[in-house]
């Protein structure tokens, strides 16, 4: 489908979303993906690994080989539409659940995001099959500690991610994803601002995105003043 995109139509790049395995974790696994055990992918594994058994959603070896079949699909993309159009730009809408990997000792395969949903997105940045990553960093910036409406200090959640992608970059370009459907306008103002400076170290990305819209447009609404002539 993305090639077909990219052969027949005048576009400028391709985005992925929803590039993971399914994220609801099930209560007994709440740590890891309990996704993928159809008969197929189960067949392929085992003719991969030389295994016959039906593994654990925490095995190490199950779980990185569907990672790697997620991989494989951006990688796939990237080098087989880059031969199509080189000009093109590909990019990803990435997952940040939880915090970043500072709260794992900076081990980045202990984040929700590589064990949850089998997502290696700084391995695609680093292997250079995304031209741009963009973190969907959806936080809210007043909830500081779990509480009414709140769970987890979030804008330190969303600080740490910020600073993660911006610094694992690997000479392509980051540009951080914000949720203003969970901010107030101060709240989304203060992010846009966090977005667009530079980390820690220094680095930069290119710009913010910004999720769903604050108030509606009159098109979404049951009236317009004055009203839309269709």
């Amino acid at each position: 489908m993305y090639l077909s995109v990219a052969r027949n139509y005048a576009i400028d790049g391709l985005n992925f979303d929803r590039v993971r395995y399914p994220d609801l974790p099930l209560p007994a696994w709440p740590a890891d993906n309990a996704w993928g055990y159809n008969p197929v992918a189960l067949d392929r594994f085992q003719a991969a690994t030389g295994r016959v058994d039906r593994p654990l959603p925490n095995d190490p070896q199950w779980s990185q080989w569907r990672r790697d079949q997620v991989t494989n699909i951006v990688r796939k993309v990237y080098v087989e539409a880059h031969a199509i159009k080189p000009y093109l730009r590909i990019s990803a809408d990435t997952i940040t659940y939880g915090d970043g990997p500072q709260s794992y000792g900076g081990d980045w395969t202990q984040t929700r995001p590589y064990r949850e949903t089998l997502q290696d997105w700084r391995g695609w940045m680093e292997e250079g099959i995304l031209d741009t990553n963009i973190p969907m960093n959806y936080k809210r910036e007043h909830c500081t500690a779990t509480g009414p409406g709140c769970f987890g200090d979030q804008r330190a959640w969303y600080t740490n991610w910020n600073e993660f992608a911006k610094d694992n970059q690997y000479a392509r370009s980051t540009t951080i994803g914000a949720a203003i459907y969970l901010n107030t306008v101060d709240g989304s103002v203060i992010q846009v601002r966090k977005a667009l400076a530079p980390s820690t170290a220094g680095n930069n990305g290119i710009g913010w995105v910004g999720y769903s819209y604050r108030t509606p447009d009159c098109r979404t609404n049951s009236s317009c003043n004055p009203p839309l002539p269709y």
